[in-house]
């Protein structure tokens, strides 16, 4: 689903054990389909973790999701741990555990295989947490030391989130009882300076690997970027307590411009008031100070500080929900001491309302089209992405009759935009254009596409579409027009070269069509048709030899196309008669 296409599907690095390495140096291999420039992450660790899952099952999608659960249920022991030493208590354990397993929120981490990087984090995170909780109170000496740091690393290889873990635990060493030994001395600086040194170590290779700090540019400057994330905190802490109304996509947060906007305001208070809460229960209820704290800390780097590619997710809850959940179960330790059944039954009923409400949540995460026409249900209308993503969706379906008034919408919407550049123009038009192509409706189609064309003439996308329709219909004179117009802006794209190649052939250029084909497949290897339909057209020219050698290349590629065994068989067999 969604971006699974770019960091799976399509990503052909997870393919092969001997591209293992290149996880931690090239940023190639973060993404497939040339998506790395628009997905400028680090994240090795979780391609080694689909590297894994592609050994075992290809591109089969149960198992990769049976392998997020597992992961989950492990994160959600390893909460329970946690919070059952911190509180003391099996029922913080049990309340705790359970509702870091259950949480609705979590619901897009788990059942979106591209929510492994969060998992994986987690996990590493609380392993290295668990440890130092075990050392408290002892020395640390260097294999310590180096077994915390290398834990360390392996969560900021999963996911850069992890990096506040030193922040988590000088937050425990000065809030939990009973107080740790001085860490003025010589040992307990030595984990300090060896957790420093691994996390700029870290951001220092991150910063090579991607080629900056920052992922994008301040989606709407520092200032009112960081004004916005106010609001956005209080969003989350609703979300933490109330998970009922839950998006797949916040992309329609409208941006603070002062500290005067009521939602600003109104943000500070709520987050005063929380604060002081905080500092007010400080001495009687430790665990639970503890827990809230590490929800802050762990929010800090999704905080837009150092900018990021959206302002809010839900899975950038997934490791900050370990501080709520040993909190919640540190309340619910004290409230049961305190009132034996009646707080049993409310945790217990507590719990079931957030279990219905998380399996009610993952039906919605079927597919694009179900999570989609979810987020546009429940998102304004003028929010353009989720509708955007809701089209794409039917349209890779081929559902184009579906597409067609979704993309009409936002055509609409993108004509009266008065701030939307040309090229954002031009997209919009060019979606309508396709969906009314497909759609059967080919005059409004084309002068659809013509008009995306005429807002951004180096659009790229609407020449190619124009010259395949073209083609389509039996014009190839028109198609070969188009797709020259096309290769102009863009020689280096295979799909150009691929349909100059059948037009010229329909035009009795074979020689024209043999070169188009073979730089097609000289710039895009991976795609079989393009091997396939050479080989046919060398064929139609009585070339046998030269078919045979096409597919027998693509027989090595692909052993199992049952097309491409056949004619190599039958090329094989005539080449054989003609000796």
């Amino acid at each position: 689903m969604w971006d699974d296409a770019f960091y799976v599907v399509s990503n052909k690095s997870l393919q092969d054990w001997s591209n293992l390495p290149a996880y931690f140096y090239d940023s190639g291999t973060s993404a497939g389909h040339d998506a790395t420039e628009d997905f400028r992450v680090f994240r090795p660790l979780r391609n080694v973790s689909y590297l894994i899952d592609y050994s075992l099952a290809g591109l089969n999608p149960a198992w990769w999701h049976i392998h997020q659960v597992l992961l989950h249920t492990l994160n959600a022991l390893l909460v329970a741990i946690a919070a059952g030493l911190l509180a003391r208590s099996p029922v913080a354990a049990l309340v705790g555990g359970l509702l870091f397993l259950v949480h609705p929120v979590q619901t897009e981490v788990v059942a979106w295989v591209k929510g492994r990087d969060d998992a994986l984090s987690a996990c590493w995170t609380l392993i290295g947490f668990l440890l130092w909780l075990h050392w408290r109170g002892r020395a640390f000496t260097w294999p310590r030391c180096a077994a915390l740091s290398g834990v360390y690393l392996v969560a900021c290889l999963a996911k850069d989130q992890a990096i506040i873990l030193p922040l988590l635990l000088l937050t425990a060493e000065r809030w939990l009882p009973p107080p740790a030994p001085d860490r003025t001395s010589r040992a307990g600086l030595r984990l300090w300076a060896s957790l420093a040194a691994t996390g700029l170590l870290y951001l220092v290779w991150r910063h090579l690997f991607i080629g900056r700090t920052s992922q994008v540019d301040y989606l709407d400057g520092p200032l009112s970027s960081l004004l916005t994330m106010l609001p956005v905190a209080v969003k989350y802490l609703q979300l933490l307590i109330c998970p009922w109304h839950l998006l797949a996509d916040y992309a329609g947060i409208t941006p603070a411009t002062s500290l005067f906007d009521p939602r600003v305001l109104g943000a500070i208070v709520v987050l005063a008031l929380v604060t002081a809460l905080i500092w007010r229960v400080r001495k009687r209820a430790p665990f639970v100070t503890f827990g809230l704290l590490w929800v802050g800390l762990a929010l800090l780097p999704v905080s837009n500080i150092v900018p990021m590619m959206q302002y809010m997710a839900e899975r950038f809850l997934y490791l900050p929900m370990i501080g709520f959940a040993c909190a919640a179960g540190a309340l619910a330790a004290f409230a049961v001491a305190r009132w034996r059944l009646p707080a049993s039954l409310a945790c217990a009923i507590l719990l079931a309302l957030a279990a219905l409400r998380a399996h009610a949540r993952t039906a919605v995460w079927q597919n694009d089209v179900t999570l989609f026409t979810t987020t546009v249900r429940d998102t304004p209308a003028n929010v353009l992405r989720a509708r955007r993503s809701l089209m794409s969706a039917y349209m890779r379906a081929g559902q184009y009759a579906q597409a067609r008034p979704i993309a009409e919408e936002l055509w609409r919407m993108a004509e009266t935009a008065p701030d939307l550049s040309p090229r954002k123009r031009a997209e919009y038009t060019r979606h309508f254009g396709m969906t009314a192509l497909r759609s059967g409706d080919r005059l409004t189609g084309r002068a659809m596409l013509e008009k995306a064309i005429a807002h951004d003439p180096t659009y790229l996308a609407p020449y190619v579409t124009l010259g395949i329709d073209a083609g389509a219909a039996g014009d190839a004179a028109l198609a070969l027009d188009w797709l020259d117009r096309a290769q102009q802006i863009d020689p280096q794209l295979a799909v150009i070269h691929y349909n100059r190649g059948i037009a010229l052939q329909a035009l009795g250029d074979p020689q024209g069509a043999e070169l188009a084909m073979r730089q097609a497949i000289a710039l895009h290897p991976e795609t079989p048709d393009m091997h396939k339909t050479l080989a046919a057209q060398l064929w139609q020219r009585n070339d046998i030899p030269a078919a045979l050698q096409v597919y027998r290349d693509a027989a090595q590629r692909w052993p199992n196309d049952p097309e491409i065994v056949q004619w190599l068989v039958e090329a094989e067999r005539l080449t054989q008669n003609h000796d």
